[in-house]
């Protein structure tokens, strides 16, 4: 989708009135698109911080028909908390000299 829209869409998004395209976040998104939706939201994150959220988002989209804003920033705070408290530990278990 993210690559050629054409190949997915029988019109464009002009053609119906609206502004730009949307990504839709759900249970049958990728990786690719779950990072272009943060991409628009403003949100940067490392691969392993992605890995995290889209793992927290397929959990919550089970449930769920379509992931909103809200969401999908509170899927961010909780994967960048998972990985900073996995750094923490791993400093923690590190034998001192």
């Amino acid at each position: 989708m993210l690559k050629d829209p054409l190949n997915y869409e029988i019109m464009t998004p002009d053609s119906v009135g609206w502004n730009a395209r949307r990504i839709v976040v759900n249970r049958l998104s990728g990786r690719h698109g779950l990072a272009a939706r943060y991409q628009e939201l403003g949100i940067a994150m490392d691969r392993e911080t992605l890995d995290r959220a889209y793992g927290l988002a397929m959990h919550e989209s089970a449930e769920k028909t379509e992931l909103d804003d809200r969401m999908l920033i509170t899927i961010a705070a909780q994967a960048r908390r998972a990985g900073e408290a996995a750094a923490a530990a791993a400093v923690a278990a590190t034998p001192a000299d």
